[in-house]
């Protein structure tokens, strides 16, 4: 199926705002593209198009070559996306441990109430983990597209406005900082020190603008 193609026809032809959103984010899956397929197919079906939107939507299903999408086979010899991968990795990793354990804590949450605050605080900060990893992604994908990064500094991008949500961005960063300090410090002559010394600074910053917000003062 021509992904790409469908993709563009659903986002202007299509009434569901979440599919979209799910559509438009990451690399194409077996499941994205069957949920691709059933509302094209429903669009045909009820909406009466012309014969030219027709034939573009009936294309859809004729294999064609498929674009690389996500990370570069590893590992990655390009320094900037080796950069945005290693800096995407923790982010996703967390973000997907959260996904996957937030349904049972939120069951325990029926009969305990602070398992029920437990879930509300993991879902607040899956929210805010993706908002990070989707900046990465526009920061990957318009390298892949200009061979430069954005001009604009995104950090503001990752900054959370929100006060109930600065204590738990502060414990991120905070975690943040102590794995890549490890990690500096028990592999000094690794290739990517560089790398996670830019992270560090980056959390560092973070940590210190967080805790300025708090008021906090250690």
């Amino acid at each position: 199926m021509n992904y790409d193609a469908g993709v563009q026809l659903y986002l202007e032809y299509g009434s569901s705002a979440v599919l979209k959103r799910v559509l438009t984010q990451e690399a194409e899956t077996p499941f994205k593209q069957q949920k691709l397929r059933e509302a094209l197919l429903q669009i045909v079906a009820t909406v009466q198009q012309p014969a030219e939107q027709k034939a573009a939507v009936l294309q859809i299903s004729q294999p064609e070559p498929q674009q690389l999408k996500g990370w570069p086979p590893q590992p990655i010899e390009d320094q900037v996306l080796a950069a945005l991968y290693n800096q995407w990795r923790p982010l996703y990793g967390e973000m997907k441990s959260l996904q996957h354990r937030i349904d049972e804590v939120a069951k325990l949450g029926t009969t305990d109430r602070n398992k029920l605050m437990e879930a509300g605080q993991m879902a607040i900060q899956i929210l805010n983990l993706e908002d990070q990893v989707l900046a990465i992604y526009r920061e990957r994908d318009y390298y892949y597209q200009h061979q430069q990064l954005p001009a604009q500094d995104n950090t503001n991008e990752l900054l959370v406005v929100d006060p109930l949500k600065w204590p738990i961005e502060l414990e991120t960063h905070k975690r943040y900082v102590r794995r890549y300090t490890k990690k500096i410090a028990d592999s000094p002559d690794n290739k990517n020190v560089a790398n996670w010394a830019s992270l560090l600074k980056k959390s560092l910053e973070l940590v210190a603008h967080y805790k300025k917000l708090l008021k906090i003062d250690e």
